[in-house]
């Protein structure tokens, strides 16, 4: 397996189509549990990480993959028929972890 989705498993649900419906179907169970609001899956959409790893188009992958993970969320919300819940943008850490050193 690829370190790059060991270290950081939530950006795999976003690179990754065959796990979209994961993202969405855990959202509608947070929803389901009575959850106001859900955040969108994008720890890992920042700048550091991506340069590194998707070094020839990384600002253009954290748009589309910012704008994947909202409209996922938006999409479960949708699809549990609970048109109250907000959805909130995660906001990650500037420069990778709070750990950095773990890296």
């Amino acid at each position: 397996e690829d370190g790059f989705f060991q270290k950081l498993w939530s950006a795999r649900a976003l690179v990754d189509e065959q796990y979209h419906k994961l993202v969405v179907d855990t959202h509608v169970s947070y929803i389901e549990a009575g959850a106001q609001a859900i955040t969108t899956n994008s720890y890992c959409v920042q700048p550091a990480i991506y340069r590194r790893n998707f070094p020839e188009d990384w600002e253009e992958r954290m748009v589309r993959d910012a704008e994947l993970a909202a409209r996922l969320a938006v999409q479960a919300r949708e699809h549990s028929g609970a048109a109250n819940v907000r959805v909130l943008g995660c906001l990650p850490p500037l420069c990778e972890s709070h750990r950095p050193d773990l890296f």
